[in-house]
């Protein structure tokens, strides 16, 4: 009779076993979780210490008016309240203010944060020449893999900048967006790249306004691979990009493309620095409507030495395509030379000069 009377007992402490793991599981997570948040919060405190140690030696002083983290439980928050970047040289001496920089880390995604600037921002790139910029949104993805750098993606809508000062006087660039990403790659078994890919759409600028032509709203492209990059020392960017170039780094630019309305270019290459950090090389472009910029440029005298000559050896090339192919030519095939600051057109030489990238 009492052994009868056991068993309902004992069923129902069976069956109220696992309940009290869960609990005790829940009260563990509950009671460990603000730990963790706390843990990732210094985490993400000392990579940005960390970043800024990073940048002063190589130059680049970052600062911020206040730092705070926040956003408990699921993620955490780090704000730089006013950031300001002073950047200074042997050649020039540049600096640029935020209104503030974020990064974020969501407990959902281990392997990556993301970083979002907030505007107005404010520069000057050397004594003569401001600065200023204005967005819908600047943002970073970043995405680690394990025992390698990251892959970086990066998106910019509606960015507009007004440059004043300088040689080029006044000048008002517009964007509609902007898309860069960049991603380690395995070269060939004992060597390491970059893989660069970056679009732009919906360019205009106060100063292409001014050609005759329509080449406003240009989209752009570019496909690369940033080859040498074992081994980089860390220091200064100068430092860094001469020891790049000394140990035989350069660009292979797997596709180049300029796209307007009446005008467009392709392009492909190699370039490298050169012992100034001038860009050299030679590209094999692709054009169609460029007699007609040419023209545009010659016509509203903004080209200067050559420009008449270099659309009448385009002129003359279309003829000769035509003649050949008894149809009218709609792209020309040239290379694109750069050497010594020259830049060359075939045998044309352009009235463009090239100035250290550094």
């Amino acid at each position: 009779m009492n052994a009868e009377m056991d068993r309902p007992q004992t069923a129902d402490a069976t069956r109220t076993f696992p309940a009290k793991r869960i609990l005790w599981a829940a009260i563990a997570v509950l009671a460990l979780w603000p730990a963790s948040w706390w843990g990732a919060s210094l985490w993400i405190r000392a990579s940005v210490d960390q970043f800024i140690a990073n940048e002063a030696s190589q130059g680049r002083v970052w600062t911020c008016a206040a730092r705070n983290n926040e956003g408990f439980p699921f993620k955490v928050v780090h704000t730089c309240a006013q950031p300001r970047m002073s950047m200074k040289n042997a050649s020039r001496q540049s600096e640029a203010a935020f209104a503030a920089a974020q990064v974020f880390f969501n407990f959902a995604e281990p392997l990556g944060f993301r970083i979002r600037l907030t505007g107005p921002a404010q520069g000057r790139l050397d004594p003569d020449r401001e600065v200023q910029a204005t967005w819908k949104s600047v943002e970073s993805h970043h995405k680690f893999s394990i025992g390698g750098p990251p892959e970086i993606d990066v998106g910019v809508e509606n960015l507009a900048i007004h440059i004043n000062g300088g040689q080029s006087g006044k000048d008002d660039v517009r964007l509609d967006r902007v898309r860069l990403t960049l991603q380690p790659k395995r070269i060939v078994e004992s060597a390491s790249g970059f893989f660069v890919e970056a679009s732009a759409s919906g360019l205009k600028s106060t100063a292409l306004r001014s050609i005759p032509q329509s080449v406003d709203g240009l989209k752009m492209s570019v496909n690369l691979i940033v080859h040498g990059i074992e081994g980089l020392p860390k220091g200064r960017a100068d430092q860094v990009i001469d020891y790049w170039r000394d140990s035989g780094g350069f660009v292979r630019i797997n596709a180049f493309a300029v796209e307007s309305e009446k005008f467009s270019l392709e392009a492909a290459g190699r370039l490298e620095l050169d012992e100034t950090r001038r860009i050299s090389g030679e590209l094999t472009t692709r054009t169609s409507g460029l007699t007609s910029l040419i023209a545009a440029f010659t016509g509203s005298g903004r080209a200067v030495g050559g420009g008449g000559m270099l659309q009448g050896f385009f002129s003359r090339r279309n003829n000769q395509a035509e003649q050949e192919t008894s149809r009218p030519s709609q792209a020309i095939t040239m290379p694109l030379i750069l050497k010594d600051g020259a830049v060359r057109v075939g045998p044309i030489r352009l009235p463009v000069h090239l100035v250290p990238i550094l």
